[in-house]
């Protein structure tokens, strides 16, 4: 298809202008794009030669790679690689680009060990010793050196060099790096030039002269980059993004991957970068321009009531969206406390179950400020949700903190954030006092955590035991409300103003989007 074509050449083009060391590609046929030759050149030693050869699905299936030249690795057979970047039911993905496929494979013939399932890591110079080796070199000696007419590999001068060699050669070239000086060119003139520099270069910019550096942090340069589909690598500007979702009963999460409308919906991709599976789809704001083809060519409700059904919700559609904040709540909790909390714990309050993958807590971050921005712009054109916010705050207010009123305690902590309801001492009490409350029954059962000496209420006030059982009963509960209230902190503190005084949800709403969704720097 057009997508995936055009995903072959943004991969052979990144390869062609930004080539890595040791690296060199070359494409047989420019208008086919079926095969190439892959020359990788491991420091200290002799270059090697492959054939890749790329299906007609590239990137959904991994590039076929032939092994050309005589070498001795306990993971080559005959011209077959064994490498698991290779294989699609291991650990392949749509993801990676064919530059960071051969990166790996330089790094897999430069290692002096390498993994294997059977005989766990075995080391390259005492498999070469060994009888497999020593026979696969004495048949190596036979066969004649590879040589290829479409790249000239093996007849050239400069295949033929020991690498010292051919470094002397190469640098006989090389001009004197220039120093850098002041640069005095308007900001609009240096975007245009950042644009035409890949991440190395750009890196290497900001350290030659701050400028550079000044204008990547305030222009939230390489920010923008990172915004791109995983399997198409196409910008928010050039398409509509989102994020893969996955339902079950009561449990609405994602792993935050993002992945354009085109590839979920053209391409069918249903699995995130580490394989975990999803059947929805979620677009996020992320600029302003961006949030406007959402609106107008998505139809924003359907993908809510998708997951709002199969997920058996209850409420407003917004619930789908505190839902998915308390999960990546849960997930950076997870990852703090270092094991994943029980389901029936989290799930209890929250109706959340664990993930299948731990997030770092930057990314746990980042998710909840894409979703927040999310449920700002939800609340500012949509009067009806920050009312219902509103409402519900004022309803634990009043003392209506009955499961009756109050289904889901992580909805009333996320509608806080876009509530105008000021949150008082008295109002967070009143959730820590029901939060404990509406553990009872489970610490009590057997099936929880089969505490029923608790039921028996002694004459004395206070109790050591109960004090500390109740406690240690309800730690994944504390912890909950611990990260949830640190997510309201980080917010709030984005909220607050150079004077002092608080945005309104407007203004929060255009600061997200000057930072494409990004949390506050710091």
């Amino acid at each position: 298809s057009t997508i995936l074509r055009q995903r072959l050449l943004h991969d052979i083009h990144e390869l062609r202008t930004h080539p890595y060391p040791g690296i060199d590609f070359q494409i047989h046929d420019e208008d086919a794009l079926s095969k190439a030759c892959l020359i990788l050149t491991p420091a200290g030693d002799k270059p090697l030669h492959l054939t890749i050869k790329f299906p007609e699905n590239y990137p959904l299936e991994p590039p076929i790679v032939y092994m050309d030249s005589r070498v001795i690795h306990p993971n080559v057979f005959d011209d077959y690689v064994c490498a698991s970047i290779l294989n699609s039911r291991e650990a392949y993905t749509s993801a990676y680009t064919l530059k960071g496929i051969s990166i790996q494979l330089l790094s897999f013939f430069s290692s002096d060990t390498v993994e294997q399932e059977e005989l766990g890591s075995v080391n390259i110079k005492d498999f070469a010793m060994s009888e497999s080796g020593t026979c696969y070199a004495l048949l190596t000696q036979i066969a004649p050196d590879f040589t290829c007419t479409k790249c000239r590999f093996g007849l050239d001068l400069r295949d033929t060099l020991a690498p010292d060699a051919k470094h002397q050669l190469s640098s006989t070239h090389q001009a004197a790096p220039a120093k850098a000086g002041d640069v005095n060119l308007p900001a609009e003139i240096q975007l245009m030039l950042c644009d035409h520099m890949d991440d190395e270069t750009l890196f290497v910019a900001a350290r030659a002269w701050s400028g550079f550096e000044t204008l990547i942090r305030n222009h939230n340069i390489v920010r923008r980059r990172e915004l791109q589909c995983f399997t198409t690598k196409k910008n928010f500007r050039d398409v509509i993004l989102g994020v893969g979702v996955s339902v079950g009963e009561k449990n609405i999460h994602s792993e935050f991957d993002l992945i354009s409308e085109e590839a979920f919906f053209t391409l069918r991709i249903r699995d995130s970068v580490h394989g975990i599976a999803f059947g929805h789809w979620l677009p996020l704001p992320i600029a302003e321009t961006h949030w406007a083809r959402v609106k107008t060519q998505i139809n924003l409700d359907s993908m809510l009531r998708g997951m709002y059904d199969n997920a058996g919700t209850t409420g407003p559609l917004v619930n789908v969206v505190y839902t998915i904040m308390n999960d990546t709540v849960v997930r950076l909790s997870n990852q703090a406390s270092g094991n994943w909390m029980a389901p029936s714990a989290s799930s209890r309050l929250f109706d959340q179950q664990k993930s299948t993958l731990k997030h770092a807590s930057e990314r746990a971050v980042e998710a909840y400020f894409h979703l927040y921005h999310l449920l700002l712009c939800l609340a500012t054109e949509r009067p009806g949700v920050a009312k219902a916010a509103d409402d519900l705050v004022n309803a634990i207010k009043s003392g209506k903190t009955f499961k009756t009123d109050c289904p889901n305690l992580g909805h009333l902590l996320t509608a806080m954030l876009i509530s105008n309801v000021p949150i008082t001492e008295e109002i967070v009490r009143s959730v820590i006092k029901e939060a404990i409350t509406r553990n009872v029954v489970w610490m009590l059962d057997a099936r929880g955590a089969n505490l029923p000496e608790l039921s028996f209420l002694e004459a004395e006030d206070g109790n050591d035991y109960r004090l500390e059982q109740t406690f240690k009963a309800g730690l994944t509960t504390y912890t909950l409300l611990m990260f949830q209230r640190l997510m309201q902190r980080t917010v709030a503190e984005a909220r607050m103003k150079n004077d002092g005084s608080k945005m309104t949800l407007e203004e929060m709403k255009a600061a997200l989007f000057r930072r494409h969704g990004a949390p506050p720097h710091g």
